[in-house]
Formats: C-alpha cells, structure tokens, sequence
C-alpha cells in the first residue's frame, strides 16, 4: 500500500506580499514596542534623558517588514556598550 505524500510549494509572490504587509508591519511593531518598555525600565535615570529618548520605527528591508528600536540620545553608544540595554530589551521583542 503506497502512502500518498503531500508536497509544499510555496508562493514566492504571496510570502513577499504577506512580510510586506501593514499587518506585519502592525506585529513587528507591537515587538518593538514591547522591547522599548523594557529598555525604559532598565535604562540608567540620572537625568531621565536616555530613558525618554527610545523611538521605533517601521521600514521594509529587503523583501521583509523590520521594526527597529534605536536611543537618540548624544551618548546612547557609550551606554550601549558599557550596559547592553538594547541588548537585553532585545529579549523582550515579541508581539
């Protein structure tokens, strides 16, 4: 007796459309936002600026829909790299 076996081909131009979509856009968002509460909660508040300046924006890269937390202020980089804020709010990105 033959077993019948299902195959899969995918739909290259839906899959495009689908991670393009302003549902996705919606999700990764949500993912970002989600991160950005963390980091807030854990940045240092000696003056509450760092703390205040997490923005997220949504942008298509390639063929996908991303969302991307980012400090604006003067001296993210340095606390980046002495603390990995982003870093651990990183653990915290899901919708």
């Amino acid at each position: 007796m033959a077993v019948e076996r299902t195959r899969y081909v995918p739909n290259r131009q839906q899959m495009r459309r689908l991670m393009q979509s302003p549902d996705m856009a919606r999700a990764m968002r949500r993912a970002a936002e989600n991160a950005q509460k963390a980091a807030e909660g854990i940045a240092p508040r000696d003056s509450g600026e760092y703390a205040r300046s997490f923005e997220v924006e949504t942008r298509i890269v390639g063929d996908r829909q991303t969302a991307v937390l980012y400090n604006t202020a003067p001296y993210a980089a340095a606390l980046e790299v002495r603390l990995r804020i982003l870093g651990r709010a990183a653990d915290h990105a899901k919708p």
